[in-house]
Formats: structure tokens, C-alpha cells, sequence
């Protein structure tokens, strides 16, 4: 059993009279009509039907002994174990090659039908099967495309489904159905009850342009408390029961290679539309959706948690999936404190490097150039493109009382590709004594690092003795402290800063060991050449945040580096 669309019912019986008109009188067969009428309309879903159906003959090449069950003649059309959608009509399940249906005849005997050889998904079907039938009421049994008996169902805990929109593996992947089956007119006529429960997941990205570069490979739904997966007794009333090698988990693997695009930027059914067959009950559902970028190799989850309800049988469930990430501008990057709107690729964009190493020679060389940095000495405090960024003060705050968090699985997108990691930061109503003008030290001591002397030095200590590229924060020997790892628990009060790399003479560097991210501070030194130990730099420096999955810290760095610049980011 599979898939959804429709025919008229006119046309339906045209084919019945047709059929019935070829049946000799001496034809001792008895008629059972699989008018499986499994009608599921949806609400909230559109689209069109996607796939050829037929309501013709399957092809049948030797019938002699066997019992005929047939076409409805006195119910709606036939319904079974695929899928299709019609706007207007919503969902109706479809006969597919290769399914079979179970009765008792006579004898008590369990007989299975002849397989149905179909060229294509049809809503009325025929099956043959063998052993005699008197009576006027038969029970029929569906129990899956490839089963071997009629009281066993095994849902799978792994389903395949090759392209988006298919439900042609929900037969083999665990429907099932029972009827009660009545003789009409010499006819045995049934409706199929569908006793799996399944899911329409419709995920989508709202980026078009990213979701050209994005391919979903796998779903995993995951039911917190409850089985949904393994092989059950089915009784005679379709209730599913006692699995063993029962599983919380279905996966679903999708498409092939890469996986299936996510080019759609709202849900379809039609286009985008992916189909799992479970237990019914009520469940707690969480739903990961797995997500690659081949050009970029990043992946990962994206996951939606869903409340407890009850999934009941024969329900098809539409579930929207947002698997929109956090898109950045890739127009932030900044010499320091340049001249504003002028960032580091402006005039250049369809040139600026986006993966690891890659570069480009078109970046600022000369003060004449606009993208230059801030060639002013006479004030350490930005007045252009940096005015707004927190200034080393801050800085101090959000490094060492913050409580950084290195976050290296959250996903985010820039440049229409997918990128992953970043570092949390503390807003700064939340930390304590956070103060623009200073940092307090642990014994109560006001330092204001945006004074040249202070940051260079612990109190008391003569400058000569300390890097000139460290900043001193009392009870720290370093410039650097470890992040904590994983994504805060209350991360309602922090900030999320994407890892997004930096230019260095047009090349673009990510994942070095401390400057996964950089973003410039508004504070500089107000010296054009300065001194880093036995070395004359001679671009000048600013104070800068840096980060890894190992150290966050403050540096000072030359101007002519391309940081970003976000003050909007900082919270």
C-alpha cells in the first residue's frame, strides 16, 4: 500500500463494467471488491498530485483456482499503502506494485494473495487469492508490501525514501489495515481501516539562495517514553501490540549522495514533502532534521521538539519545519576603524573569499584607498566605522565575568553557504558591575584600560618587564581564559557570536588556533609605530576580541587586519 491523488468516480465504474462485461457466467470465482477507500484530508496543505496513477487492471496472468477479490462497486475507490495529495481532495492512500492482501477462507486457512504486478499506482485493484468463501463476511488483512503473514507488522526503525513528494516505501516501511469484508450482489466489498499513524514532515528554509546549497540527508524522529518502531502482533481488530525489537527512533535516509536539495523557501508537499509510518499512541516527538553544505562540509542538526499528543491510526500529521539558520552579512569585516560603509571587500563583493584560505588579492594596500584603516594617532577612540563597538573596558567584562561558552554545533549561514561554532557571551545586564569606564579587579580596583599605561602593565610592575600585547587583568597571568563548552543552559541571557573568521592581506582564515572569530573593540593606541618587544610595528594597533573553541582574549592587533565590525551583535 502507497500513494495519494484521485481519478473520477465515473471513470472508476466505466473500468468496473468493462471488467464485469469480460466475466463469463461460468465463472465460479467469487468477487471481492478492495474498494479501500482511506480518505485523509489535511488541513492547512496544499499542492498537486505528483506522480502517474492508473485505475486499470493490474496484470494478472494466471487466475486458474484462485478467488478474485475486486473492484468496489458499491463503495467509494479504492484506497491502500502510498500516498498522494490533490488540493482540495487532500491525502488517499494508493495500491503499488507488489502489495498483497490476507483472508481466512473456509478452512480456516490464512491465504495470501497474488502480489499485484502494476506498471503503475492505482486506487482500484484486484487480488487472487486461493481457498473457497461461502460466507457472506470475511475479515481482510494488510500487514505490509512484503509480508509473510497476516498477524505480524513490523514498522521499521530504518525507512528509505528516495526523492521528495514519494510515499511508495510506506508498504514496505510498516502500513497496515484490516476490513471487514461483505458480500453485495455476489460481490465482497471493504473499506480498509488503516491502523499505522504517519507523518507528513514538511521542512523548507526561508533563504533561497542558501537552500540551493543546502541538502537534507536524514530525519530522526525520536519518541521520549514510547515505542513507535519493531515488530508487533496484529490482531483481528488492527491493534498494534507486544514489539519486540522495539525502537524509540525511526531514521529516515533521504535521497542519495549529498541528499535532496532544500530549495523550497515554504512548505510543499508537492516539492518537499517526506513521510514516515510509526505506531500510533501518544507520544512525545522530537524531530532532528540533518543538514549538509558539500561546498562549505558543515553540517548538523537542526532540531524541533514537538508536545505530547496522540498520533492515532490511520492520522497523517503535517508537521512545518523551519530549518532556517541565523544568516550573517558578509559586509562586516573592517580594517579598524575605516571609513564607514567603506568595509574591507566594498567594490569587490563578487570576489570575497568565503572558505578557508582562500583569497584575493583586491584588498586596501594604500591610505588612499578608502577601505583603509584610521591613520589618525592623535585620540586611541574610534570616530568611524568602529564608533559603537565596545570598547576594551567592555571587552574585559564580557572576557573574564562573562562566562564564554564555546558553542562549536550551532549552525549559522553566511555567503549562501553553512557555516557552524561560535562563542557566548553574558549580556551585559547580567554582569555584575559591567562598567564602560572600567574594570574592576578582583580586590576592588578600577582599571581603565582605555589609558594606555594601565592595560600594559599589573600596578606597581615596570611596563619593560610585560609583553607589550598582553592586557592585565588582576588574578589572570594571561590575556586569554578556556571558554566553557556547549551552549549555556539558560542561554536567554547570553549572546551568540558567530565564528566567522577574519581577512589577513585578502586571505580568509578560519579555525586558527585563537582567532576563530575577531572583532575589532573602538579603542586603539594612539601611536603610529609601536613597539611589540624588539619589533617597530609600524601599521599602529587596536584592541581587539578573538576566540576559539580553546581561549577567548583581548590583543592588541595591526589596524590592517579585516575583523568584524558589529556593534549590533553585542548585547
Amino acid at each position: 500500500m502507497r500513494a495519494f491523488g484521485g481519478k473520477s468516480f465515473h471513470q472508476m465504474l466505466f473500468f468496473l463494467n468493462d471488467f464485469l462485461n469480460k466475466m463469463t457466467t461460468t465463472t465460479k470465482k467469487t468477487l471481492f471488491s478492495v474498494a479501500t477507500m482511506a480518505v485523509l484530508t489535511l488541513a492547512g496543505c496544499s499542492g498537486n498530485d505528483y506522480a502517474s496513477e492508473s485505475t486499470g487492471q493490474e496484470r494478472v496472468t494466471d487466475t486458474q483456482g484462485l478467488t478474485a477479490f475486486g473492484t468496489g462497486t458499491s463503495v467509494a475507490p479504492a484506497t491502500r499503502t502510498s500516498m498522494g495529495y490533490t488540493s482540495g481532495d487532500g491525502f488517499k492512500f494508493f495500491w503499488e506494485d507488489g502489495d498483497a492482501v490476507y483472508a481466512i477462507d473456509d478452512n480456516g486457512t490464512v491465504q495470501r494473495s497474488k502480489v499485484l504486478s502494476l506498471s503503475n499506482r492505482v486506487r482500484l485493484a484486484t487480488f487472487y487469492l486461493p481457498g473457497t468463501y461461502a460466507k457472506n463476511i470475511y475479515k481482510v488483512y494488510y500487514t505490509g508490501t512484503n509480508s509473510t503473514v497476516h498477524d505480524k507488522v513490523t514498522i521499521a526503525a530504518v525507512q528509505n525514501q528516495e526523492r521528495p513528494g514519494s510515499s511508495v516505501h510506506l508498504g514496505t516501511d510498516g502500513d497496515c489495515g484490516v476490513a471487514i469484508s461483505k458480500q453485495t450482489n455476489g460481490h465482497f466489498d471493504f473499506n480498509l481501516d488503516h491502523k499505522s499513524a504517519y507523518l507528513c514532515l514538511l521542512p523548507f528554509m526561508r533563504n533561497h539562495a542558501l537552500g540551493q546549497n543546502v541538502y537534507l540527508q536524514k530525519i530522526e524522529v525520536v519518541s521520549k517514553n514510547t515505542y513507535i518502531a519493531g515488530t508487533y502482533n496484529f490482531d483481528d481488530d488492527g491493534v498494534l501490540s507486544s514489539p519486540v525489537n522495539a525502537s524509540q527512533t525511526i531514521t529516515m535516509k533521504v535521497g542519495t549522495g549529498n541528499g535532496i536539495r532544500l530549495a523550497n523557501t515554504t512548505p510543499s508537499i508537492a516539492d518537499n514533502s517526506y513521510y514516515v509510518v510509526m505506531a500510533p499512541g501518544r507520544h512525545s516527538l522530537t524531530v532532528r532534521y540533518w543538514i549538509y553544505d558539500p561546498v562549505t562540509r558543515v553540517g548538523g542538526t537542526v532540531t524541533k521538539t514537538l508536545d505530547v499528543k496522540k498520533y492515532s491510526a490511520g492520522q497523517v500529521d503535517t508537521l512545518h519545519a523551519d530549518l532556517s539558520v541565523t544568516d550573517y552579512p558578509s559586509d562586516r569585516y573592517y580594517m579598524w576603524d575605516a571609513k564607514a560603509g567603506c568595509h574591507y571587500w566594498k567594490g569587490y563583493e563578487g570576489v570575497q573569499p568565503y572558505l578557508n584560505e582562500m583569497a584575493n588579492p583586491n584588498c586596501a594596500k594604500l591610505a588612499s584607498d578608502e577601505r583603509f584603516y584610521n591613520l589618525d594617532y592623535n585620540t586611541n577612540e574610534a570616530y568611524r566605522s568602529a564608533l559603537g563597538t565596545p570598547n576594551i573596558n567592555e571587552l574585559s567584562w564580557y572576557v573574564w565575568k562573562g562566562r564564554p561558552h564555546w558553542d562549536g554545533d550551532l549552525m549559522w549561514s553566511q555567503f549562501d553557504h553553512l557555516y557552524k561554532g561560535g562563542m557566548w557571551f553574558m549580556k551585559k545586564q547580567y554582569i555584575r558591575g559591567f562598567n564602560a569606564e572600567g574594570y574592576i579587579t578582583a580586590s576592588g580596583y578600577k582599571q581603565d584600560y582605555r589609558n594606555q599605561i594601565k592595560w600594559r602593565a599589573k600596578p606597581g610592575e615596570d611596563f619593560s618587564s610585560r609583553d607589550p600585547n598582553t592586557v592585565w587583568i588582576e588574578g589572570n597571568s594571561i590575556w586569554k581564559v578556556t571558554p566553557e563548552q556547549g551552549q549555556p543552559g539558560d542561554s536567554a541571557r547570553y549572546f551568540f557570536l558567530p565564528a566567522a573568521g577574519y581577512y589577513d592581506v585578502g586571505k580568509l582564515l578560519f579555525n586558527t588556533p585563537e582567532y576563530s572569530g575577531a572583532y575589532w573593540s573602538s579603542t586603539g593606541i594612539s601611536e603610529k609605530f609601536y613597539e611589540y618587544g624588539t619589533v617597530t610595528i609600524e601599521h599602529g594597533v587596536a584592541f581587539s576580541l578573538h576566540f576559539s573553541r580553546e581561549y577567548v582574549g583581548i590583543e592588541c592587533d595591526n589596524r590592517n587586519y579585516g575583523y568584524l565590525v558589529t556593534p549590533d551583535w553585542f548585547k
